[in-house]
């Protein structure tokens, strides 16, 4: 009897755990606060640097993760037809770059040359935003309206609900989160459950 209500001990505090770290990070409605991390260009952007757009498609993503690379093209699209919306895109690397080599900064100018990113690409080099943000997976979206008081989470998930095949894909999350905000209309699905890579920390 001991010895299971050890047992019992130990699996309630790894569940508490567990839901707690799952309850970290942003929730729709919570402002953001302001971050500043290295571009591939050398140069560092920061979340106030768009005060004058109407909000910000923040993508955690990663070079080596399957779901992200079959997103790539899509993250073009998003970008060309929301940017001019005021909503352009911002990638952010997280991966550690010990258990995944392929995420280096010097890789990820590799692959933004090659691609010709036409959004930012930042390196999470601590983790600490992704950490703060919540993010768990490659890719891993976060759609923020410019309120008054600052960039509000209006979105939390999935970019859509086909991670393999585009021409499949029957729900575009972030495409109607920021349509309905344009309207004026409040998001009738402010959140869904990211599909890719696990974040890989150190």
């Amino acid at each position: 009897m001991t010895s299971f209500k050890w047992l019992l001990s130990i699996f309630l505090l790894a569940s508490t755990v567990a839901i707690a770290q799952k309850e970290k990070g942003y929730k729709v409605g919570q402002i953001i606060q302001n971050f500043s991390l290295k571009n591939i260009d050398g140069h560092y952007v920061a979340l106030d640097d768009y005060k004058n757009e109407k909000g910000v498609i923040i993508i955690f993503t990663s070079n080596s993760c399957p779901f992200s690379i079959s997103y790539e093209k899509r993250l073009f699209t998003l970008h060309n037809q929301y940017g001019a919306k005021g909503f352009p895109v911002l990638l952010i690397n997280s991966i550690d770059t010990v258990l995944s080599p392929i995420d280096t900064y010097e890789n990820m100018q590799e692959r933004a040359g090659d691609f010709s990113y036409p959004f930012p690409y930042l390196k999470d080099e601590d983790q600490n935003i992704a950490k703060i943000f919540g993010a768990t997976n490659t890719p891993h979206a976060f759609v923020m309206q410019k309120s008054k008081d600052g960039f509000k989470v209006i979105y939390i998930g999935a970019i859509d609900n086909n991670a393999q095949e585009e021409d499949y894909v029957s729900a575009k999350y972030i495409e109607n989160a920021i349509d309905e905000f344009l309207i004026g209309n409040p998001v009738s699905s402010p959140r869904s459950k990211p599909v890719g890579c696990d974040i890989k920390w150190r």
